[in-house]
């Protein structure tokens, strides 16, 4: 989505500053440190239930791979990386196979209200567990 039309999405004036992908990425680093997150996803999905918005005809579940900017680190680089953190590489991201195909990133399980579509669940992991070992969660 563009810019501009996420501003018409949003409700905001065009004359308005909008934050940037900095200031946007902070925040969120901000309310994983805060453990807020999770607090956070649980409040919309309170407000969406309490407006009967969630239909619960069941959950569809999918994991789709989100594949990393950044190439597979070696193990000492990794170590490297435990003492001297970069906002730069992608950590979490590790490496997985799916139909005979090789990806290296994370994985968003997403748990999808069946009857509105809307997101009931979700948990975001590196590639590696297999889809299985995360629906009951």
């Amino acid at each position: 989505m563009d810019r501009r039309s996420f501003q018409r999405f949003v409700g905001l004036d065009f004359s308005q500053q909008i934050p940037d992908f900095t200031t946007l990425w902070r925040f969120k680093e901000r309310l994983i440190t805060l453990k807020l997150m999770d607090e956070l996803f649980n409040l919309m999905l309170q407000c969406l239930e309490e407006k009967g918005l969630l239909v619960k005809k069941g959950t569809a579940v999918d994991a789709p791979i989100i594949e990393s900017t950044n190439r597979p680190l070696s193990k000492e680089k990794r170590a490297a990386l435990k003492e001297a953190p970069s906002s730069q590489l992608d950590t979490d991201a590790h490496s997985t196979a799916k139909r005979g195909k090789k990806y290296f990133g994370n994985k968003g399980h997403i748990g999808q209200d069946v009857g509105s579509s809307l997101i009931r669940k979700r948990k975001f992991t590196s590639a590696q567990p297999h889809d299985s070992q995360l629906k009951e969660e």
